[in-house]
């Protein structure tokens, strides 16, 4: 019988061809099949499968696979499952072994966040790291084994325990938490508790103190007592635990349970970004002492960063960047003296800027460990930069270990932590550079497809950025004064001896001095054994002085926002440790309600012998409800403790911010005159931000003075280069919801500017003076490279060390263009010129001083020789008498007389000046300088005049200038207000020049561009004036009297009659007759001005005689209004000596060379003219006082004594009375109206007389005596000490040489009466006497002598010199015109020597005054008897000589004469140095001698200098902007708020009146917290309010008594950087608690203004802004920040990139390198593919290559190469530093639709699905193969329009080397009918046949092979595939079809054939029993057997069996019952096909 064979030789199927043309060897369909061929064999066998075996047990319940990757290398793969219900999600491990193992458990599904229907398809593993990406998500990455061991405490595996976090090999541990239990309990695994707020599933129970008694501890995991308890569920209040509490236990309801909380693994610990550090470092800086060598960064400034390191070893991003760690403050030494100050920062001789040296000892670092820092951050790495760099240095990195991390910040109180001290400039190593260009990480929001390739991670297909809404960002900004507070933090201890050792007492614990504690006597408790009792130990706070707890504030017990800072010692220590804790109770009872401060554990300790310290901020808590018995205690904890504690201190902090001023140093500032924009940037909570967004509002220009913004700086319209200012911003639009925080960026960008130091100004020498002059300014060479020609200058800064700090600055707005630059002197200031001398016309014009004739004191006396351009001769008549009177300097070298031989003072010049008669207004000067040729002396003797010849005649134009009446050519008078001036030309020393360049500008107007309406001259913008010399002056003023009563006032006195109210004369004196008269008087006013400091006066006081000589004898009149009426005898011998001395020396006979004999007049008085004038009254020519302030008048200055009665002598006038020998100290007979100031020092010299005389027993001898001889020792003559040629004094009518009534006050020396040489007086004489003052000569030598210091100020007192009064706030300047400073009239106040007179107004008689050492004499010699024995009047003598003699007795006059009236409210400012009202007795002020600093042509430099600023030049106008502080919080929350206030922040109240703070209080931020958390009052709070808690200070009622209402009202936080955050308040409450007041603070959210801390200079209050390292020019400068952005010039939306290629840093585990997080935008990161290949959905690396399947293409990209294409066009591949090169899609119009689900890869080869097309892929080394084509293509085209598809999931099963693709339709089941149900559907690809062998039964969630062994994934479990001998098995039986195959037989297809028979070579058959059921599933059975009959319809039979004959198994065809065949025939024509062969198991 023929026989039709059909054999599995290709082994696959084919639904592509018609039936009648399928190959042989392929077959239609197949379920479950596998074909095994040989190769060159013609059979091949079809098989069932194997079925499949689960992995595990853990999973139950919904759960389903998302994706899952193999580890090859470890034997393990991964599984990612998602619970139906959002949560649970997980990632299990399972192991070749089958060892199944937690990865990490999502309770929640907030972390995972997986979804069942979205696949996962980008997964990698790099080492021990586990990376995806879902397309939805954040990418993560997890370190699996950290995760693993974070499920260790998981004994159950459940899938309702969070995984913690490890960290260091450990869990984290986050907090302890102690709660109360409401109920009774026995043996139960629930607790019900007061409050389960603060708990998770996961908090561990550590301990059950019981309230029955009893402690249970759960601290062991095995053995040894309970295990370790953790919640596993939270139901309201109810707690369940992992296990009952304690076997056979109870415990009562108050029981106090302890339970620590673990930090668990959050969403911010697995994503691939990791968060950045938001706020910068806080700082304090230790200045450096002026002994400290080298100072930290002196020349540099710093500014300083940290960087997070994660357990990873990822790094973050840099923190912001602190402002430059600049210290600003002037530099002292050990005593606080500063080295300079605000006006000597700047030294003219060395030209820096001392106060922009950064003069730093250390820095401390704060604050870099947040309350928000990641918990899987293990390092903190202090960065470091220096401005003039980018390089980032790494300076210390700090571990977790380290205890810079855990000690305190900045403010003790913060949760802020970690200080570290920068000590020296040693750095620890750079860091790469790109990490510069990183301010955040540009990691994917989310992304579809994942690679790693080069060590890298890639991402494709990704979104980034954040869609903005449709309104952009406003931010009002604006400027606005710094906060300058600073924040002092001390520590003081508390009392004394407040804590004492004797308060320790109770039960087990035992404290005294000598013994240990101990805990249960020395025995610890093994772990876990519950005790019975709480041993602890109290010490009492032992109140001491004020110390009185809990009474007031300042007591111990402070309460809220305290910190206490505990100390103590431990000695001894063996074991245990304890807490100590604030203590209700009395002493040995139980504590209750206590507070832990902190908990000791020396254990843990490497050195716990120490003394331990902590510090603890009282916050808000329930447990602060304390008893007036509380205390502190110390409560041992389960191991007890032994060891010692001694000297227990207990110090509380005292805070307060303290103002600094400019005085202080400079302060930060930003920059006037500059413009600025500010921009915002928002960031995720991740740390990716936004572009910068700016708009016209963020503009803000900073002028140079404010008028309207600025208070108060409003009110003062000054120049805003003097205040410290800052940045502010107003967020006026809404924050995107996505943001978490925003930060402002600042752009300025002009270019660099410099100060220079101007040591001097120049005006040009030339001899045309132009109106549209220049000048010269000169600057140190260093600086010559600052400037340069057509550069702007601008002057800020004024030279005037007196003035207050603003007026120092130029108020004027200016700017100066370079017109020329010279290194060398320019030859127009070689030369200066030197005033030889200005007279100043008097009287109108036509009249005056210069056009009187001569007599009368004319200059120009002839008006034939003036300077006017009529005189063209040239010649000029000078009267030289009035010339010289008026100060002016001699004209000729040689002899001046008149015909002696006389040369013209070298390079002489005239000029002239017109000025304005009140000083108002500008001066007019002559257009040139006229050089003088020849000058010559003409006249007589005794009128003597220059005759002075010009090189030119006067110009036209000078004429109308000086002519009185310039249109009329017959007057030729000058006119009245012209100054005539002759100068000095000289050449200056050149040396002044040295090491100088020059700068020349304009000197007529402030150049604002091209301003016309401000013409102030440069001159007046730059003259300020330097002081020479200062005094502190009085003003003393006896009563001025307008009768002529001697006695009863100053009479005949022009001065101010104003005496001061109070501080007066006589208040000082204790007088009270109007005049200073006495010696008692004037020494109490020299005490008292020694007292306050100066003996300088402005003098107004009586006076009673004048030094007229050299000697004692000249001490009398010296004014016209004495002049004499009786002189005494007149001695017409030529020889006489000294007819003042009352004697002369007569010659003997003949001998005309000889000399003898001495004799004196018979009338020796001195008497004043007849006391009555021809037209007066008594006593009205007399004068006994100075006047202070005077204008001249006739009396000052007239020759007619009863006229002229104040015109002083020259000389002593008694001689003869016909030569006056009148001074002209006021001026002539027609000089009146000139204005003097009378200024005096009181008291020169030393003593004369110290009031010890040498006297013999009989007394003292009047003897006058010839020679000196041993028997004359006691005459009066030889006691006079220093007291010199007192003449003698005559007491009547003596005419012989008898020694009658006749006192010599002087000796002879000894002479020869033959000898040639003349007898002389010696004046003085020898004293030998014991006790008698020595050093007589230099006593009388120096008795008119200054000290030095006063001298120096007396040398200021010159004609020309100007000065002030330091009081004087307009600054009035007065020049000397007139001085007699070298030679002072020698006033004396209370004792003349001469008899002095006064007129009996009664009688009009002279009396003598009686207050004379004459009359004093005269009054002892009456009463002398003849043994020369003392009379009663000798002591009355002594004493006058002693008094004459007393320094107080002396004063020196300076007559000065000003150029304006110092009382004349007109020109003195409203400032009258004599009114009484600014200076008096008691209060003096300094008179200044200033000059202008712009004359410093003589080569002087001012110590103080004027300062200048360059003009920058605008750079181009780059788009960059800058960081410009921290990052703020959007939205206020619990986890934020010290980011948005820190604790210690200062609270200011901006729209509350100042009352509602007490008064020297600060209130500062003490705590953050949630209402329940701070027990606020319930009527203002609501649960989980967030409140702000400020310590003391808060008034509930203003000053008014008002209530204080803060609803609404606006709250600031200033940082002590000046930075500030603002928020609204939404209600306020207090609380009191023992000893103070706290108020809580609702705020409305966050209120968006801002101050910002950032600057770019410092201020330093007079004009001066720096940004420049000592101002040096190439030094370094504060620049704008370090991290930049900028704009967007596109709208700022997500952007979806799915088309794009974005990688990460590098990952090297070999050197620890893990830069996987790092998305560097700076650097080239991203690809993008050419978008008409469509969207990319999956990434595979391919040897050298990384694979990018798109939506329509296959692209290859070279990694880290490029391709360089030959000239045929084949590439060749070349190095590159290119992560990702050239992209060149595969030869192939396919690419992967959006099924990223559907690849698999078996090493090189990668199998993936085409919806689009309808087809599946193979990528291989050939490149692409459509493997549908073999035989499945239309199968496939028709499957993928199936939209019924969820997901087409590939996998590669590498044990049967099968491509298996299943097309999940949602079911779980197999099924072919897809029209019917939805059922999903497997196919197998089979490289070894290179066809499709069958479709599979199993529907896989995924699918990896390892290690050979295929496994799938279903309900989230892992099955392990051909590991199940039960075939057709799978899934625990979930999905088992029998295995099916259906064949063709049409070989010969136009044959007819009948079919009788069915063999087949294989195993077994299916048997059936007689119910007609199969039993047994061994082999094959046949379910149907169709052909194509040719007839209506096919025939169909059937084999239920088969039998085993000859080998094979064989059975007959039985037909199926159709009516429409023959049954018995069962015939067929055409293609017969054999349907189904099933094999069943």
């Amino acid at each position: 019988m023929p026989e039709i064979k059909n054999t599995f030789t290709q082994g696959k199927m084919n639904k592509d061809l018609d039936e009648r043309i399928v190959p042989k060897g392929e077959y239609k369909n197949a379920v479950n099949i596998q074909v095994s061929t040989s190769e060159d064999s013609d059979v091949g066998a079809a098989q069932n499968i194997l079925g499949n075996t689960k992995i595990g047990s853990f999973l139950g319940g919904s759960w389903e696979s998302v994706g899952s990757i193999a580890d090859e290398k470890n034997d393990v793969l991964y599984s990612f499952i998602a619970n139906a219900g959002g949560n649970p999600n997980a990632i299990v491990q399972y192991a070749k072994d089958g060892t199944e193992t937690l990865v990490l458990v999502d309770v929640n599904g907030d972390i995972l966040n997986f979804e069942q229907t979205e696949i996962i398809t980008g997964i990698n593993i790099i080492d021990e790291f586990l990376l995806w990406t879902d397309g939805n998500n954040e990418p993560k990455k997890i370190n699996i084994q950290r995760c693993i061991q974070g499920n260790d405490y998981n004994l159950n595996n459940s899938f309702f325990l969070p995984t913690r976090l490890i960290v260091n090999e450990t869990e984290v541990f986050d907090k302890e938490i102690s709660l109360t239990t409401t109920s009774s309990g026995t043996n139960s695994d629930t607790i019900e508790l007061l409050d389960t707020s603060a708990l998770k599933i996961g908090d561990q129970i550590i301990s059950l103190e019981n309230s029955s008694g009893g402690t249970w501890f759960f601290l062991t995991s095995s053995g040894g007592g309970p295990q370790l308890r953790y919640i596993t569920a939270i139901n309201g209040n109810t707690v369940t635990l992992s296990d009952v509490i304690f076997p056979n236990g109870n415990w009562g309801s108050g029981s106090e349970v302890v339970f620590n909380s673990f930090v668990d693994v959050a969403e911010e610990h697995i994503t691939v970004i990791k968060k950045n550090p938001l706020e910068p470092l806080t700082f304090k800086i230790t200045p450096a002492e002026l002994t400290d060598k080298d100072p930290l960064f002196e020349e540099i400034f710093p500014r300083f960063s940290y960087r997070y390191k994660y357990e990873d070893g990822e790094y973050s991003g840099f923190a912001p960047f602190t402002d430059v760690v600049f210290n600003s403050e002037y530099s002292k030494d050990q005593n606080g003296q500063e080295e300079y100050d605000q006006n000597t920062a700047y030294d003219t001789k060395e030209p820096y800027n001392a106060g922009m040296r950064n003069m730093i000892k250390s820095i401390e670092l704060n604050d870099f460990v947040s309350p928000y820092i990641p918990k899987d951050v293990v390092q903190i790495d202090i960065l470091y930069k220096q401005e003039n760099s980018n390089v980032i240095y790494l300076l210390q990195p700090i571990r977790d270990i380290d205890s810079h991390w855990v000690t305190d910040g900045s403010n003790v109180s913060s949760f802020y932590k970690g200080s570290y001290e920068v000590k020296s400039e040693n750095i620890y190593s750079a860091i790469e550079a790109k990490q510069l260009l990183r301010p955040w990480d540009n990691v994917p929001k989310s992304a579809l497809a994942q690679e790693v390739t080069g060590n890298r991670v890639v991402y494709g297909n990704y979104k980034q950025s954040y869609d903005i809404g449709s309104i952009q960002p406003i931010v009002n900004s604006g400027y606005e004064l710094r906060f300058n507070g600073f924040k002092n933090e001390s520590y003081y201890t508390v009392g004394n001896n407040l804590l004492t050792n004797s308060g320790f007492d109770n039960g087990d614990a035992t404290w005294t001095s000598d013994t240990n504690i101990t805990y249960n006597n020395g025995t610890v408790p093994p772990g876990g054994i519950g005790l019975n009792v709480s041993p602890y130990m109290d010490f009492n706070v032992t109140t001491n002085t004020s110390e009185t707890l809990y009474q007031t504030a300042d007591n111990f017990w402070e309460g809220l926002g305290t910190v206490y800072r505990i100390s103590f010692d431990i000695t001894n220590y063996i074991s245990g440790d304890f807490e100590v804790r604030l203590t209700n109770g009395a002493a040995g009872v139980a504590p209750s309600g206590d507070f832990i401060l902190f908990k000791v554990d020396p254990s843990a300790d490497s050195s716990p012998n120490r003394t331990w310290e902590f510090a603890k901020t009282m916050v808000v808590g329930s447990n602060y409800a304390l008893s007036s018995n509380g205390r502190f205690s110390i409560k041992t904890l389960a191991n007890g403790f032994v060891g010692r504690i001694d000297n227990i201190t207990v110090k509380k902090q005292e805070v307060d911010f303290s103002i600094k001023t400019f005085a202080n140093g400079g302060f930060p500032s930003v920059k006037s005159q500059r413009n600025y924009q500010l921009g915002i940037v928002y960031g995720d909570k991740y740390g990716r931000e936004t572009p910068v967004f700016t708009s016209s509002e963020s503009s803000i220009v900073i002028p140079w003075e404010d008028t309207s913004s600025i208070t108060p700086i409003t009110s003062t319209d000054l120049p805003l280069a003097s205040f410290s200012l800052q940045l502010k911003a107003d967020i006026s639009t809404s924050h995107p919801n996505w943001a978490s925080y925003y930060k402002f960026f600042v752009k300025e960008t002009s270019g660099e500017y410099y100060n220079l130091v101007m040591d001097a100004m120049y005006n040009p020498t030339k001899e045309d003076i132009e109106k549209e002059s220049h000048v010269w300014i000169s600057f140190a060479s260093s600086d010559r490279n600052k400037v340069s020609e057509d550069d702007y200058i601008i002057l800020k800064k004024k030279v005037d060390p007196n003035n207050s700090i603003i007026s120092l600055q130029i108020t004027e707005e200016n700017k100066y263009r370079i017109l020329d630059v010279k290194n060398e002197a320019p030859d127009a200031i070689k030369y200066k010129y030197v005033n030889m001398g200005d007279v100043i016309n008097t009287g109108s014009t036509g009249s005056g001083l210069l056009n009187n004739t001569y007599s009368n004191g004319g200059l120009f006396f002839d008006s034939d020789f003036r300077p006017l351009s009529e005189n063209n001769n040239k010649i000029l008549h000078i009267n030289k008498l009035v010339w010289h009177e008026n100060g002016g300097g001699r004209l000729v070298d040689g002899n001046d007389e008149p015909g002696g031989e006389q040369e013209p003072v070298d390079n002489l010049y005239f000029s002239f000046i017109k000025s304005n008669p009140n000083n108002i207004g500008d001066n007019q000067s002559s257009r040139k300088k006229y050089k003088v040729v020849s000058v010559e002396v003409g006249g007589s003797l005794s009128d003597p005049y220059y005759i002075v010849k010009l090189s030119e005649p006067i110009t036209v134009s000078d004429n109308n200038l000086i002519k009185a009446v310039p249109t009329d050519d017959t007057n030729l008078n000058l006119h009245g207000d012209i100054t005539v001036r002759f100068e000095r030309k000289l050449i200056k020393d050149l040396e002044a020049f040295s090491g100088r360049f020059f700068v020349k500008i304009l000197s007529n107007n402030l150049i604002k561009e091209q301003l016309e309406v401000n013409e102030t001259s440069l001159l007046d913008v730059l003259i300020n004036y330097q002081v020479e010399a200062t005094a502190e002056s009085f003003f003393h003023t006896d009563t001025i009297t307008n009768t002529f009563d001697i006695d009863g006032g100053l009479i005949n006195n022009n001065g101010p009659n104003s005496v001061p109210g109070t501080n007066n004369v006589s208040l000082v004196t204790g007088g009270s007759t109007g005049l200073t008269t006495t010696e008692s008087e004037w020494g109490l006013l020299k005490t008292k001005m020694d007292t306050l400091g100066s003996r300088f006066f402005i003098d107004q006081m009586h006076m009673v005689a004048v030094q007229t000589g050299v000697y004692a004898r000249h001490a009398t009149y010296s004014w016209l209004g004495g002049n004499a009426n009786n002189i005494g005898d007149v001695y017409n011998n030529d020889l006489a000596d000294d007819p003042g001395a009352g004697w002369e020396v007569e010659k003997f006979g003949s001998n005309s060379a000889k000399y003898g004999a001495m004799r004196w007049p018979t009338n020796n008085e001195i008497k004043p003219q007849n006391p009555t004038s021809p037209n007066g009254s008594y006593g009205d020519n007399l004068i006994n006082g100075l006047e202070g302030v005077v204008t001249t008048n006739s009396m000052h200055v007239n020759t007619d004594y009863d006229i002229g009665l104040r015109r002083w002598r020259d000389i002593n006038w008694n001689k003869n009375n016909t030569n006056q020998n009148l001074a002209t100290t006021y001026g002539t007979s027609v000089n009146t109206g000139k204005h003097f100031i009378h200024i005096s020092f009181l008291a020169p010299g030393q003593k004369l007389h110290d009031g010890q005389f040498a006297a013999s027993n009989s007394g003292l001898d009047c003897e006058w005596g010839g020679n000196q001889s041993t028997n004359q020792t006691y005459s009066i003559y030889n006691n006079m000490q220093g007291v010199f040629g007192g003449g003698v004094f005559t007491g009547g009518n003596n005419t012989s040489n008898s020694d009658a009534n006749t006192v010599a006050m002087e000796i002879l020396k000894d002479h020869d009466e033959n000898s040639s040489t003349p007898l002389t007086i010696c004046g003085y004489g020898q004293i030998d006497g014991v006790g008698v003052g020595g050093g007589a000569l230099t006593k009388h030598e120096t008795q008119w002598d200054l000290p030095q210091a006063d001298q120096d100020f007396v040398n200021n007192l010159k004609v020309g010199r100007m000065f002030r009064f330091l009081g004087d706030t307009n600054k009035t300047i007065y020049t000397i015109k007139k001085s007699n400073y070298n030679n002072p009239k020698k006033v004396y106040n209370h004792t003349p020597w001469r008899k002095m007179w006064k007129t009996d107004l009664a009688t009009g008689n002279l009396v003598g005054m009686g207050n004379s050492v004459e009359e004093a004499t005269i009054a002892w010699s009456d009463t002398v008897d003849g043994g020369f024995n003392d009379g009663s009047n000798v002591d009355a003598l002594k004493q006058k000589l002693e008094d004459f003699g007393n320094p107080n007795n002396r004063r020196l006059v300076y007559i000065l004469q000003l150029d304006k009236n110092p009382t004349d409210s007109s020109v003195n400012g409203n400032y009258n140095p004599v009114d009484g009202s600014n200076i008096d007795s008691i209060t003096a002020d300094n008179i200044e001698f200033i000059k202008e600093d712009f004359e410093l042509n003589s080569g002087e430099i001012s110590e103080n200098p004027a300062i200048w600023e360059t003009e920058p030049k605008d750079n181009v106008d780059l788009d960059i902007y800058y960081e410009a502080g921290q990052a703020y919080p959007t939205e206020l929350s619990i986890d934020n708020v010290e980011l948005f206030a820190p604790i210690g922040s200062k609270v200011v109240f901006d729209d509350l009146p100042d009352s509602i703070v007490t008064e020297n209080t600060t209130p500062v931020v003490a705590q953050w917290g949630l209402s329940e958390d701070l027990n606020v009052l319930s009527a203002i709070a609501a649960n989980s309010d967030l409140y702000c808690v400020i310590t003391s200070g808060i008034n509930a009622v203003d000053n008014q008594g008002n209530v204080v209402n803060f609803e609404s009202k606006s709250i600031k936080f200033l940082r002590d950087n000046g930075g500030y955050t603002t928020a609204k308040i939404v209600n306020a409450g207090g609380d009191i608690y023992p000893g103070v007041t706290h108020v809580f603070f609702k705020l409305d959210g966050i209120s968006d203004k801002v101050g910002l801390s950032w600057y770019n200079c410092f201020s330093f209050g007079n004009g001066i802004e720096s940004n420049r390292i000592r101002d040096d020019f190439n030094a370094m400068i504060i620049t704008n920040g370090v991290k930049a952005s900028t704009t967007s010039d596109s709208v700022y939306k997500e952007e979806h990139r799915k088309n794009g290629l974005i990688y990460s840093g590098i990952y090297n585990s070999s050197n620890g390198v893990n830069d996987l997080n790092q998305f560097i935008m700076a650097e080239k990161i991203t690809k993008d593919l050419n978008p008409t290949y469509g969207s990319i959905q999956k990434l595979f690396s391919r040897r050298i290559s990384l694979i990018a399947f798109c939506e329509d293409r296959v692209v290859s990209i070279t990694a880290n190469k490029n391709a360089l294409y030959n000239a045929d066009g084949n590439p060749q591949l070349i190095s590159s530093n290119a992560v990702l090169g050239d992209a060149n899609a595969f030869v192939g119009e396919f690419g992967i639709s959006q099924n990223p689900e559907s690849f698999a890869k078996e090493s090189y080869r990668a199998y993936f699905t085409d919806r689009q097309r309808g087809a599946v892929l193979r990528l291989s080394m050939d490149g692409l193969t459509p493997i549908s084509d073999a035989g499945m293509s239309d199968w496939f085209k028709d499957e993928f329009k199936d939209e019924g598809h969820l997901n087409v999931i590939g996998s590669y099963d590498n044990y049967k080397k099968d491509y298996n693709l299943t097309f999940d339709r949602g079911s779980k089941s197999y099924g072919e009918q897809k029209n019917t149900e939805a059922l999903s559907q497997t196919i197998s690809f089979s490289e070894t046949v290179k066809g499709w062998t069958s479709f599979k039964s199993f529907i896989q969630e995924s699918g990896v092979s390892m290690s050979g062994d295929y496994y799938t994934f279903y309900e989230g479990k892992c099955y392990k595939h051909n590991s199940n001998e039960t075939r057709n098995y799978f899934y625990d039986g979930k999905n088992n079809i029998d295995s099916s195959v259906t064949f063709l037989f049409n070989e010969s297809p136009t044959s007819i054939k009948n079919f009788n028979t069915l063999n087949y070579d294989g195993d077994g058959t299916t048997v059936w029993n007689e119910a007609n059921e199969k039993y047994d599933f061994t082999g094959w059975q046949c379910d149907s057997i169709v052909t194509d009959s040719g007839l209506a319809s096919q025939q169909n039979g059937t084999i239920n069996e088969f039998i085993k004959k000859e080998g094979k198994w064989f059975n007959y065809i039985k037909g199926d019952i159709n009516a429409d065949l023959d049954t018995q025939a069962f015939n067929f024509q055409g293609i017969g096909v054999a349907n189904e062969i099933i094999y069943s198991v």
